[in-house]
This record gives structure tokens, sequence and C-alpha cells, in this order.
């Protein structure tokens, strides 16, 4: 079972890693963006 499942897991794993640095690094750009708009 655990043969078919662990590729599986890896990819999650994986994906969520990408998203937990990409996130704070987009809204971080975004909000920099945005204050450099207003003033």
């Amino acid at each position: 079972g655990y043969d078919i499942i662990t590729p599986h897991l890896l990819l999650l794993m994986a994906v969520t890693a990408v998203l937990l640095a990409i996130v704070p690094v987009a809204a971080a750009a975004a909000l920099a963006e945005a204050e450099a708009e207003s003033s």
C-alpha cells in the first residue's frame, strides 16, 4: 500500500512547500506595490 501512496504524498508535500514559499513573497510584493501606488 505504501509504495502507491508515497509518490502522491511526496508530490503533495512538494506542492505545499512551494506554495508556502511563494505565498508570503507574493503577498509582500503585492503589499509593496499597493503602498507604492498609494504614495
